[in-house]
């Protein structure tokens, strides 16, 4: 898990400092399923990812297809 975790805040942190080139006041949001935001995104250390780089959230249910939250 924390290699996925790994993997998306790298490639967001990066897709983030490209978009500020293009559109500076665009806001930049990470999607996650609703399953993994209770359980691996409860944890300590994602908290303190999410909170340290300022990255905000959308929480989806994929089987619904529906924002269920924002972050």
């Amino acid at each position: 898990m924390v290699n996925a975790l790994h993997l998306a805040i790298g490639q967001f942190l990066i897709y983030r400092l490209n978009l500020t080139d293009v559109d500076p006041t665009r806001v930049l949001y990470l999607a996650i399923p609703e399953v993994i935001f209770e359980t691996f995104f409860s944890t300590e250390l994602a908290q303190r990812v999410v909170q340290g780089y300022g990255i905000r959230l959308i929480i989806f249910n994929p089987e619904l297809e529906v924002i269920t939250a924002w972050h």
